[in-house]
Protein backbone atom coordinates (compact mmCIF):
# COMPACT_ATOMS: atom_id res chain seq x y z
CA UNK A 1 0.00 0.00 0.00
CA UNK A 2 1.44 3.35 -1.03
CA UNK A 3 -0.10 6.91 -1.46
CA UNK A 4 1.13 9.45 -3.86
CA UNK A 5 2.20 12.73 -2.57
CA UNK A 6 2.98 15.73 -4.66
CA UNK A 7 5.63 15.49 -6.94
CA UNK A 8 5.40 12.08 -7.58
CA UNK A 9 6.55 10.93 -4.73
CA UNK A 10 5.84 8.05 -3.15
CA UNK A 11 5.38 7.04 0.22
CA UNK A 12 4.88 3.88 1.39
CA UNK A 13 2.97 2.45 4.59
CA UNK A 14 5.31 1.79 7.68
CA UNK A 15 4.34 -1.22 9.23
CA UNK A 16 4.27 -1.31 12.88
CA UNK A 17 3.74 -4.36 14.95
CA UNK A 18 1.72 -4.04 18.41
CA UNK A 19 2.73 -6.46 20.85
CA UNK A 20 0.70 -6.04 24.23
CA UNK A 21 -0.55 -8.33 26.09
CA UNK A 22 -3.52 -5.55 27.02
CA UNK A 23 -6.21 -6.44 23.87
CA UNK A 24 -8.20 -2.98 24.26
CA UNK A 25 -4.98 -0.62 24.42
CA UNK A 26 -3.04 -2.72 21.40
CA UNK A 27 -6.43 -2.04 19.19
CA UNK A 28 -6.72 1.42 20.46
CA UNK A 29 -2.82 2.06 19.14
CA UNK A 30 -3.49 0.05 15.98
CA UNK A 31 -6.52 2.16 15.19
CA UNK A 32 -5.01 5.97 15.65
CA UNK A 33 -1.44 4.51 14.07
CA UNK A 34 -3.85 3.58 10.83
CA UNK A 35 -6.14 6.60 10.95
CA UNK A 36 -2.90 8.98 10.88
CA UNK A 37 -3.03 7.13 7.40
CA UNK A 38 1.17 6.80 7.28
CA UNK A 39 0.96 3.37 8.90
CA UNK A 40 -0.25 -0.32 8.27
CA UNK A 41 -0.60 -1.67 11.98
CA UNK A 42 -0.70 -5.00 12.94
CA UNK A 43 -1.73 -6.23 16.92
CA UNK A 44 -0.24 -9.09 18.33
CA UNK A 45 -1.56 -9.71 21.83
CA UNK A 46 0.46 -13.66 22.45
CA UNK A 47 4.19 -12.80 23.66
CA UNK A 48 5.50 -16.20 23.04
CA UNK A 49 3.84 -15.46 19.05
CA UNK A 50 6.12 -11.62 18.79
CA UNK A 51 8.90 -13.33 17.32
CA UNK A 52 6.86 -15.62 14.44
CA UNK A 53 4.60 -12.11 14.14
CA UNK A 54 7.53 -10.20 13.54
CA UNK A 55 9.28 -12.33 10.88
CA UNK A 56 5.72 -12.56 9.09
CA UNK A 57 4.65 -9.20 9.43
CA UNK A 58 8.21 -7.55 8.31
CA UNK A 59 7.66 -4.84 10.60
CA UNK A 60 9.68 -1.25 10.26
CA UNK A 61 9.47 -0.67 14.15
CA UNK A 62 7.89 -2.82 16.96
CA UNK A 63 5.81 -1.17 19.90
CA UNK A 64 6.63 -3.72 22.54
CA UNK A 65 4.83 -3.71 25.92
CA UNK A 66 7.61 -4.53 28.61
CA UNK A 67 4.98 -6.62 31.11
CA UNK A 68 3.72 -9.57 29.66
CA UNK A 69 2.66 -13.03 31.09
CA UNK A 70 4.66 -15.24 29.11
CA UNK A 71 7.84 -13.51 28.21
CA UNK A 72 8.77 -9.45 29.44
CA UNK A 73 9.41 -7.45 26.12
CA UNK A 74 13.14 -6.76 27.35
CA UNK A 75 13.96 -10.88 26.54
CA UNK A 76 12.19 -10.32 23.55
CA UNK A 77 13.93 -7.42 22.34
CA UNK A 78 17.29 -9.35 23.08
CA UNK A 79 16.08 -12.09 20.55
CA UNK A 80 15.19 -9.51 18.16
CA UNK A 81 18.88 -8.47 18.25
CA UNK A 82 20.37 -11.86 18.15
CA UNK A 83 18.52 -12.74 14.92
CA UNK A 84 19.68 -11.31 11.88
CA UNK A 85 16.26 -10.49 10.08
CA UNK A 86 14.95 -8.69 12.93
CA UNK A 87 18.45 -7.16 14.48
CA UNK A 88 17.63 -4.06 12.60
CA UNK A 89 14.05 -3.50 13.88
CA UNK A 90 13.45 -0.55 15.83
CA UNK A 91 11.50 -0.92 19.49
CA UNK A 92 10.06 1.18 21.26
CA UNK A 93 8.96 0.28 24.64
CA UNK A 94 5.59 0.22 26.67
CA UNK A 95 5.32 0.23 30.20
CA UNK A 96 2.54 0.74 32.83
CA UNK A 97 5.49 0.67 35.39
CA UNK A 98 6.71 3.65 35.46
CA UNK A 99 4.94 7.35 35.39
CA UNK A 100 4.94 9.55 32.83
CA UNK A 101 6.51 12.31 34.90
CA UNK A 102 9.72 9.56 35.33
CA UNK A 103 9.78 8.92 31.27
CA UNK A 104 9.71 12.72 31.02
CA UNK A 105 12.42 13.19 33.01
CA UNK A 106 14.42 11.25 31.38
CA UNK A 107 13.63 12.42 28.17
CA UNK A 108 11.91 9.12 27.08
CA UNK A 109 14.97 6.86 26.83
CA UNK A 110 15.45 4.16 29.85
CA UNK A 111 18.87 1.99 29.65
CA UNK A 112 19.26 3.64 26.34
CA UNK A 113 15.99 2.68 24.62
CA UNK A 114 13.17 4.60 24.21
CA UNK A 115 10.10 4.17 26.66
CA UNK A 116 6.65 5.11 26.34
CA UNK A 117 4.66 5.27 30.06
CA UNK A 118 0.80 3.65 29.31
CA UNK A 119 -1.25 5.05 27.76
CA UNK A 120 1.12 6.53 25.02
CA UNK A 121 -0.26 9.97 24.16
CA UNK A 122 -0.15 9.85 19.88
CA UNK A 123 1.84 12.77 19.53
CA UNK A 124 4.69 11.27 21.69
CA UNK A 125 4.59 8.14 19.96
CA UNK A 126 4.69 9.65 16.50
CA UNK A 127 7.02 11.52 17.39
CA UNK A 128 8.99 8.46 18.06
CA UNK A 129 7.79 6.53 15.30
CA UNK A 130 9.68 9.61 12.82
CA UNK A 131 12.54 9.67 14.89
CA UNK A 132 13.34 5.48 14.82
CA UNK A 133 11.66 4.69 11.38
CA UNK A 134 11.42 7.72 9.26
CA UNK A 135 9.08 7.90 6.16
CA UNK A 136 11.19 6.46 2.90
CA UNK A 137 9.68 8.36 0.23
CA UNK A 138 10.52 6.77 -3.23
CA UNK A 139 10.34 8.99 -6.52
CA UNK A 140 8.12 7.30 -9.10
CA UNK A 141 9.90 9.36 -11.98
CA UNK A 142 13.27 7.42 -10.57
CA UNK A 143 11.79 4.09 -11.60
CA UNK A 144 13.06 2.02 -14.87
CA UNK A 145 10.04 2.31 -17.57
CA UNK A 146 8.01 -0.87 -18.28
CA UNK A 147 9.96 -3.14 -20.90
CA UNK A 148 8.49 -2.49 -24.68
CA UNK A 149 7.24 -5.77 -24.81
CA UNK A 150 4.93 -4.89 -22.24
CA UNK A 151 3.63 -1.68 -22.87
CA UNK A 152 0.24 -0.98 -24.30
CA UNK A 153 -0.31 -1.07 -28.09
CA UNK A 154 -2.66 0.80 -29.41
CA UNK A 155 -3.85 1.91 -25.80
CA UNK A 156 -4.51 -1.48 -25.40
CA UNK A 157 -2.22 -4.58 -23.76
CA UNK A 158 -1.35 -7.06 -25.27
CA UNK A 159 -1.88 -9.26 -22.32
CA UNK A 160 -4.83 -8.08 -20.85
CA UNK A 161 -7.86 -10.30 -20.51
CA UNK A 162 -11.49 -9.76 -19.66
CA UNK A 163 -12.07 -9.67 -15.54
CA UNK A 164 -15.32 -11.58 -16.13
CA UNK A 165 -13.43 -14.73 -18.10
CA UNK A 166 -9.92 -15.40 -18.39
CA UNK A 167 -10.39 -16.60 -21.47
CA UNK A 168 -12.45 -13.88 -22.72
CA UNK A 169 -10.09 -11.63 -24.87
CA UNK A 170 -11.19 -7.43 -24.37
CA UNK A 171 -13.31 -5.95 -27.22
CA UNK A 172 -11.14 -4.70 -29.73
CA UNK A 173 -8.18 -6.84 -28.76
CA UNK A 174 -8.64 -9.80 -31.53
Amino acid sequence: MTRIAKGGVVAPKRRILIVDDNLTLARLLKMQLEEAGAFRAKVETRASQALAAMREFKPDLVILDVMMPEVDGGQIAAEMKADPALSTVPVIFLTGSVRKEEVAGREGIIGGMPFLAKPPRLEELLGWIERLAPARPVSILARKPAPAARRPVGGVSENVVSAKSPATPLPGTL
